[in-house]
């Protein structure tokens, strides 16, 4: 049985000398798009010079095992103020230097990695997107509302089906939690659909014209199907 990977085989040599001893995955949606999920983090373990606009890795409260990444707004008797780059309101409660394990300095995606900005410009910036968060999310209440009005209206759908439905594709593969059918566009996955369990999901826009594949049995297979044997 292969061996787990421990946190410092996750740190490149270089990065580890410059001091960035710590290493995280980041996931969830509080500091998208500054992050996305599965991306590396490095941090520097806690300094003294941590400055607002610094992003920080701290212990939360709830859990000992569980570490949150927010940016620094402000250090205030009781602890820095913290806030998400993508939430509309800061933390409620400031977080004491205590649970601070330190600052995100380095971020890794697909084998590249970038610094990331802190101090008073990463702050700027961070601030610029709060700003802008209300007018965007009037702005995807409404574009929402008026697009699943569209995916609703049978006329537009059953154009989008004869104009784009020919390079539509469906697969069903058998895997040891159960059958799995997808649904491909020109090659390009946008839809799945687990009959187990009855749960179906497909990719906007693609969901303006795809339905759930028809899969019943026929002559012993799956009708309009291909399948693929996944061994266990």
């Amino acid at each position: 049985m292969p061996s787990s990977l421990t946190e410092s085989d996750l740190i490149p040599s270089w990065a580890e000398q410059r001091g960035l001893t710590r290493c995280f995955v980041y996931n969830g949606p509080s500091m998208r798009p500054t992050f996305a999920p599965g991306q590396l983090l490095y941090v520097r373990p806690l300094t003294a010079d941590l400055q607002p606009g610094d992003v920080l890795v701290f212990q939360d409260p709830g859990s000992a095992e569980r570490f949150v990444v927010h940016r620094a707004l402000a250090l205030t008797h009781d602890g820095w103020l913290m806030r998400g780059d993508n939430n509309r309101l800061q933390d409620a409660a400031p977080v004491p230097l205590s649970r601070i394990v330190g600052r995100v300095e380095l971020a890794e995606a697909g084998g590249d990695y970038r610094p990331v900005r802190g101090g008073r410009f990463g702050l700027w910036r961070a601030a610029l997107r709060w700003g802008l968060y209300q007018p965007l999310q009037a702005f995807r209440l409404v574009f929402g509302w008026l697009y699943r009005a569209l995916r609703g209206w049978s006329p537009l759908r059953r154009w989008l089906k004869l104009r784009f439905g020919g390079g539509l594709q469906t697969v069903r593969l058998e895997t040891p939690q159960g059958p799995l059918v997808k649904t491909l566009w020109r090659g390009r996955p946008v839809a799945r659909w687990q009959p187990h369990t009855g749960r179906f999901e497909c990719r906007k826009p693609f969901d303006m014209f795809v339905d759930k594949p028809d899969v019943r049995e026929k002559e012993g297979n799956r009708a309009d199907t291909e399948v693929a044997e996944i061994p266990q």
